[in-house]
């Protein structure tokens, strides 16, 4: 059995997902001072309701930048009690509510902040990412179209985004077209370069796939994202030892994510160095352990070295963490059969 390493494909926000702070009252140069120049504001309590909405936006605006979720989803909230009409505080309160893991909330957030601002493209991008979480990329890529047709300069992480949908619907040509606008309107965009390079490797032009993977490291050297890219594409190309190269650079880069670690295995295993591709399974899932691919790919190599109770016990535990997969079930019973036979 020849597993397949895995590439990383970026996916970014459109700079900060809350709208900024509205025009006064209580303006200040910090978020502490806004929270102390609203809350004197809103206790005064002789605004009309307009401006202490305002003020219970920025307060809540100043809370969110300083990490108070809670605290700032409860401004959002009476900001749209006094002015029922607030859109930024509809779409600031939708973000922190996904944040906090309410999707439905969220959304019906994002609809009504649309509802009453249709011109608000950060709300698009936002409702957009949230559709993307729940795979329904043909309604993700409809508000990514209208952040777009809104956008004046074209902002290239827009299109970025659309690709990364339209890669995941399967629309293979349509991504690469929006990564190549993303790259054409940001000279230093690396994220795009990294993900279309997958897309040509996928498609047999291993020639265009590389040139992209070696200009996104020429514009940044430490593109954990393009190390990895370029890496996998070269495993599927039997180069191992290149793309053990590159998998070395990118974990001493970032030595947090445990899929570099199990793609550097599958090398190593290809390569029949065993005891290094076990260590580095090991480094996969002690990292992520709940991911199933670790202990099967482990498991793999314990069979291959001829450890048959530990490449067994590896087997069963790929298979609890992810009964949906075959491969599993496949080589833990021919591991019972070798054991049986063995004994």
């Amino acid at each position: 059995m020849r597993f397949r390493s895995v590439s990383l494909i970026a996916v970014l926000a459109l700079g900060s997902s809350a709208l900024p702070a509205l025009a006064a009252p209580c303006p200040a140069e910090t978020f502490e001072e806004t929270v102390i120049g609203c809350t004197e504001m809103i206790k005064m309590q002789r605004m009309d309701e307009e401006v202490l909405s305002r003020a219970h936006y920025n307060r809540g605006f100043a809370l969110q930048g300083m990490g108070k979720s809670k605290e700032a989803i409860a401004d959002f909230t009476n900001a749209i009690r006094f002015n029922p009409r607030n859109a930024a505080a509809y779409n600031n309160r939708g973000y922190l509510t996904a944040m906090s893991g309410n999707l439905d909330g969220a959304l019906r957030d994002f609809n009504k902040a649309i509802e009453l601002d249709p011109t608000l493209i950060q709300t698009f991008n936002n409702r957009a990412m949230l559709f993307k979480t729940r795979n329904q990329w043909d309604k993700a890529i409809a508000d990514y179209d209208a952040a777009i047709r809104l956008n004046d300069p074209k902002a290239s992480v827009l299109y970025f985004n659309r690709a990364v949908a339209y890669q995941n619907k399967g629309d293979i040509e349509q991504a690469i077209a929006d990564y190549g606008e993303a790259i054409k309107l940001d000279p230093q965009e690396v994220n795009s370069l990294a993900n279309r390079g997958v897309l040509y490797a996928g498609k047999g032009d291993k020639e265009k796939a590389m040139a992209d993977f070696d200009e996104a490291l020429r514009r940044d050297p430490k593109s954990v994202q393009a190390l990895v890219n370029r890496g996998f594409t070269l495993y599927n190309q039997n180069k191992f030892d290149r793309a053990i190269a590159d998998y070395d650079a990118a974990i001493a880069i970032e030595p947090r994510i445990g899929r570099i670690f199990q793609n550097r295995g599958l090398a190593y295993m290809a390569k029949s160095d065993l005891p290094r591709a076990i260590a580095d399974f090991g480094e996969a899932i002690k990292r992520d352990p709940k991911q199933a691919d670790g202990f099967l790919h482990r498991a793999e190599a314990y069979e291959k070295q001829g450890d048959l109770v530990h490449a067994l016990a590896d087997a069963n535990a790929a298979a609890a963490l992810n009964p949906r997969d075959a491969n599993a079930p496949k080589l833990r019973a021919r591991l019972q059969a070798a054991t049986k036979k063995a004994n």
